[in-house]
Protein backbone atom coordinates (compact mmCIF):
# COMPACT_ATOMS: atom_id res chain seq x y z
CA UNK A 1 0.00 0.00 0.00
CA UNK A 2 1.42 3.48 -0.82
CA UNK A 3 1.56 6.20 1.37
CA UNK A 4 2.36 9.91 -0.18
CA UNK A 5 5.11 11.07 3.21
CA UNK A 6 6.18 14.16 4.80
CA UNK A 7 9.62 14.73 5.21
CA UNK A 8 10.05 16.70 8.48
CA UNK A 9 13.99 17.43 8.55
CA UNK A 10 15.23 19.30 10.88
CA UNK A 11 17.72 19.59 14.59
CA UNK A 12 17.22 17.63 18.16
CA UNK A 13 13.82 19.95 18.14
CA UNK A 14 12.98 17.11 15.77
CA UNK A 15 14.86 14.18 16.88
CA UNK A 16 12.98 14.86 20.17
CA UNK A 17 9.49 15.35 18.90
CA UNK A 18 8.07 11.61 19.22
CA UNK A 19 9.83 11.75 22.87
CA UNK A 20 7.59 12.19 26.18
CA UNK A 21 10.00 12.03 28.32
CA UNK A 22 13.85 13.69 27.15
CA UNK A 23 15.14 13.45 31.23
CA UNK A 24 14.02 10.58 32.96
CA UNK A 25 13.30 13.28 35.70
CA UNK A 26 10.17 14.91 33.90
CA UNK A 27 6.61 14.11 33.85
CA UNK A 28 5.30 12.31 30.14
CA UNK A 29 4.89 15.59 28.08
CA UNK A 30 3.00 16.08 24.52
CA UNK A 31 4.47 15.51 21.68
CA UNK A 32 4.34 17.49 18.31
CA UNK A 33 5.85 14.40 16.62
CA UNK A 34 3.25 12.17 18.15
CA UNK A 35 0.49 14.39 17.00
CA UNK A 36 1.38 15.08 13.80
CA UNK A 37 1.44 11.24 13.23
CA UNK A 38 -1.82 10.85 14.44
CA UNK A 39 -3.27 13.79 12.47
CA UNK A 40 -1.72 11.88 9.21
CA UNK A 41 -3.12 8.52 10.25
CA UNK A 42 -4.27 6.50 7.22
CA UNK A 43 -3.38 9.53 5.03
CA UNK A 44 0.21 10.35 4.78
CA UNK A 45 3.23 8.77 6.47
CA UNK A 46 5.46 11.25 8.59
CA UNK A 47 9.16 10.32 7.83
CA UNK A 48 10.97 12.09 11.21
CA UNK A 49 14.38 12.77 10.14
CA UNK A 50 16.19 14.87 13.18
CA UNK A 51 20.02 15.39 14.04
CA UNK A 52 20.47 16.78 17.68
CA UNK A 53 23.19 19.52 17.19
CA UNK A 54 22.98 19.44 13.61
CA UNK A 55 23.52 23.26 12.12
CA UNK A 56 22.60 24.16 8.54
CA UNK A 57 26.17 22.74 7.32
CA UNK A 58 25.60 19.30 8.08
CA UNK A 59 21.87 19.12 6.75
CA UNK A 60 22.89 20.91 3.63
CA UNK A 61 25.33 17.33 3.75
CA UNK A 62 23.38 14.45 4.92
CA UNK A 63 19.99 15.62 3.48
CA UNK A 64 21.23 14.64 -0.42
CA UNK A 65 21.12 10.96 1.06
CA UNK A 66 18.25 11.38 2.73
CA UNK A 67 16.30 12.31 -0.38
CA UNK A 68 17.89 9.33 -1.76
CA UNK A 69 16.90 6.68 1.07
CA UNK A 70 13.45 8.35 1.63
CA UNK A 71 12.64 10.92 -1.08
CA UNK A 72 10.14 8.03 -2.78
CA UNK A 73 6.60 9.58 -2.87
CA UNK A 74 7.72 12.47 -0.62
CA UNK A 75 4.81 15.06 -1.61
CA UNK A 76 5.64 17.85 1.48
CA UNK A 77 8.97 18.85 3.19
CA UNK A 78 9.93 20.67 6.36
CA UNK A 79 13.38 22.65 7.43
CA UNK A 80 13.98 22.98 10.71
CA UNK A 81 17.31 24.44 11.63
CA UNK A 82 18.14 27.86 13.21
CA UNK A 83 19.11 27.05 16.50
CA UNK A 84 22.28 25.82 16.48
CA UNK A 85 23.53 28.16 13.49
CA UNK A 86 22.42 30.71 16.06
CA UNK A 87 24.45 29.74 18.43
CA UNK A 88 26.48 33.72 19.61
CA UNK A 89 29.62 31.53 20.73
CA UNK A 90 30.84 27.72 20.32
CA UNK A 91 31.55 24.84 17.50
CA UNK A 92 27.95 25.26 16.18
CA UNK A 93 27.50 29.31 14.79
CA UNK A 94 26.74 29.61 11.37
CA UNK A 95 26.85 33.00 10.01
CA UNK A 96 23.15 34.75 8.74
CA UNK A 97 24.43 34.92 5.20
CA UNK A 98 25.91 31.26 5.10
CA UNK A 99 23.07 30.17 6.72
CA UNK A 100 20.97 31.76 3.96
CA UNK A 101 22.73 30.20 1.27
CA UNK A 102 22.33 26.96 3.06
CA UNK A 103 18.31 26.66 3.22
CA UNK A 104 18.63 28.07 -0.42
CA UNK A 105 20.96 25.07 -1.36
CA UNK A 106 18.41 22.77 0.52
CA UNK A 107 15.30 23.82 -1.12
CA UNK A 108 16.81 23.30 -4.30
CA UNK A 109 17.26 19.79 -3.58
CA UNK A 110 13.86 19.21 -2.57
CA UNK A 111 12.97 20.84 -5.46
CA UNK A 112 15.02 18.77 -8.01
CA UNK A 113 13.45 15.77 -6.32
CA UNK A 114 10.18 17.45 -7.50
CA UNK A 115 9.13 17.99 -4.29
CA UNK A 116 7.85 21.94 -4.25
CA UNK A 117 5.58 22.13 -1.13
CA UNK A 118 8.29 23.11 1.36
CA UNK A 119 7.81 24.92 4.75
CA UNK A 120 10.83 26.68 6.89
CA UNK A 121 10.03 26.42 10.66
CA UNK A 122 12.26 28.93 12.54
CA UNK A 123 13.71 28.71 15.94
CA UNK A 124 11.38 29.60 18.54
CA UNK A 125 13.35 31.13 22.07
CA UNK A 126 14.88 29.28 24.94
CA UNK A 127 15.02 30.30 28.71
CA UNK A 128 19.12 30.88 29.16
CA UNK A 129 19.07 30.15 32.85
CA UNK A 130 17.68 26.86 32.76
CA UNK A 131 19.30 26.03 29.34
CA UNK A 132 22.93 26.93 31.10
CA UNK A 133 22.14 24.89 34.63
CA UNK A 134 20.79 22.08 32.70
CA UNK A 135 23.15 21.37 29.58
CA UNK A 136 26.42 20.71 30.74
CA UNK A 137 27.31 19.91 27.55
CA UNK A 138 26.78 22.49 25.54
CA UNK A 139 28.63 24.90 27.76
CA UNK A 140 31.56 23.05 28.34
CA UNK A 141 32.20 23.20 24.65
CA UNK A 142 31.82 26.81 24.14
CA UNK A 143 28.57 27.00 23.94
CA UNK A 144 26.32 30.30 24.24
CA UNK A 145 22.85 30.75 22.87
CA UNK A 146 20.01 33.57 23.25
CA UNK A 147 16.57 34.56 22.05
CA UNK A 148 17.61 38.04 20.97
CA UNK A 149 20.12 35.93 18.80
CA UNK A 150 17.27 34.26 16.94
CA UNK A 151 15.84 37.36 15.58
CA UNK A 152 18.29 37.65 12.51
CA UNK A 153 17.27 34.40 11.48
CA UNK A 154 13.74 33.76 11.68
CA UNK A 155 13.72 37.29 9.72
CA UNK A 156 16.04 35.18 7.36
CA UNK A 157 13.65 32.30 7.12
CA UNK A 158 10.74 34.62 6.40
CA UNK A 159 12.66 36.86 3.49
CA UNK A 160 13.49 33.37 1.97
CA UNK A 161 10.01 32.06 1.85
CA UNK A 162 8.49 35.08 0.32
CA UNK A 163 10.95 35.44 -2.18
CA UNK A 164 10.96 31.78 -3.01
CA UNK A 165 7.20 31.34 -2.77
CA UNK A 166 6.83 28.60 0.16
CA UNK A 167 5.20 27.93 3.50
CA UNK A 168 6.97 29.38 6.70
CA UNK A 169 6.60 29.34 10.61
CA UNK A 170 8.32 31.40 12.50
CA UNK A 171 7.96 30.05 16.06
CA UNK A 172 9.82 32.86 17.83
CA UNK A 173 5.93 34.98 17.60
CA UNK A 174 3.64 33.12 19.51
CA UNK A 175 6.58 31.80 21.80
CA UNK A 176 7.54 35.22 22.84
CA UNK A 177 3.55 36.35 22.74
CA UNK A 178 2.96 33.33 24.85
CA UNK A 179 6.03 34.15 27.78
CA UNK A 180 4.44 37.49 28.08
CA UNK A 181 0.89 36.05 29.19
CA UNK A 182 2.55 34.39 31.87
CA UNK A 183 5.96 35.72 32.99
CA UNK A 184 5.57 33.55 35.88
CA UNK A 185 5.48 30.11 34.58
CA UNK A 186 6.56 30.85 30.98
CA UNK A 187 9.67 28.36 31.69
CA UNK A 188 7.52 25.24 31.45
CA UNK A 189 7.50 25.62 27.60
CA UNK A 190 11.13 24.26 27.80
CA UNK A 191 12.20 20.77 29.46
CA UNK A 192 15.69 22.63 29.67
CA UNK A 193 15.87 26.13 28.37
CA UNK A 194 15.81 25.16 24.72
CA UNK A 195 13.55 21.79 24.06
CA UNK A 196 10.25 22.01 24.34
CA UNK A 197 7.84 20.80 27.00
CA UNK A 198 4.25 19.94 27.09
CA UNK A 199 2.66 23.37 26.31
CA UNK A 200 5.69 24.80 23.84
CA UNK A 201 5.30 21.22 22.24
CA UNK A 202 1.82 22.02 21.50
CA UNK A 203 2.28 25.71 20.22
CA UNK A 204 4.73 24.39 18.01
CA UNK A 205 2.52 21.15 16.56
CA UNK A 206 -0.41 24.41 16.27
CA UNK A 207 1.67 26.67 14.32
CA UNK A 208 3.04 23.80 11.87
CA UNK A 209 -0.71 22.61 11.23
CA UNK A 210 -1.75 26.01 10.53
CA UNK A 211 1.05 26.43 7.91
CA UNK A 212 0.06 23.23 6.14
CA UNK A 213 -3.55 24.49 5.92
CA UNK A 214 -2.88 28.50 5.20
CA UNK A 215 0.42 27.53 2.46
CA UNK A 216 -0.81 23.80 1.05
CA UNK A 217 -4.14 23.24 2.18
CA UNK A 218 -4.60 20.11 -0.29
CA UNK A 219 -2.14 18.61 2.36
CA UNK A 220 -3.74 19.52 5.81
CA UNK A 221 -5.56 16.13 6.84
CA UNK A 222 -8.99 16.80 7.09
CA UNK A 223 -8.82 17.25 2.92
CA UNK A 224 -7.04 13.98 2.69
CA UNK A 225 -8.57 10.35 1.47
CA UNK A 226 -8.90 8.07 4.20
CA UNK A 227 -6.91 5.10 3.45
CA UNK A 228 -9.45 1.94 3.01
CA UNK A 229 -12.72 1.58 4.27
CA UNK A 230 -13.81 2.38 8.06
CA UNK A 231 -14.76 -0.59 9.49
CA UNK A 232 -18.02 -0.28 9.95
CA UNK A 233 -18.38 0.39 5.74
CA UNK A 234 -16.79 -2.97 5.09
CA UNK A 235 -18.18 -5.29 3.08
CA UNK A 236 -19.03 -9.13 4.21
CA UNK A 237 -17.04 -10.08 0.91
CA UNK A 238 -14.20 -7.59 1.69
CA UNK A 239 -14.63 -6.56 -2.20
CA UNK A 240 -14.04 -2.70 -1.15
CA UNK A 241 -10.70 -3.73 0.30
CA UNK A 242 -8.35 -2.56 -2.29
CA UNK A 243 -4.63 -1.87 -0.69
Amino acid sequence: MNYDKYLVFGDSITEFSYNPQIYPEDPIQFTWGGALTSAYTRRMDIIQRGFIGYNTRQAKKILPKILENDGHNVKMASIGFGTNDASTAGPFVVPIEEYRQNMLDMIKMLRDKGIEKIILISPAAMDHKHWKAKVEGDIKIGMERSTEAFTPYVKCLEEIALKEKIGVVNLNKPFLAEISKRPNDWQKLFVDGVHLGNDGSKIYFNELMNAIKKYYPECYPDNLPYKLPEYPDLLPDMSNLNP
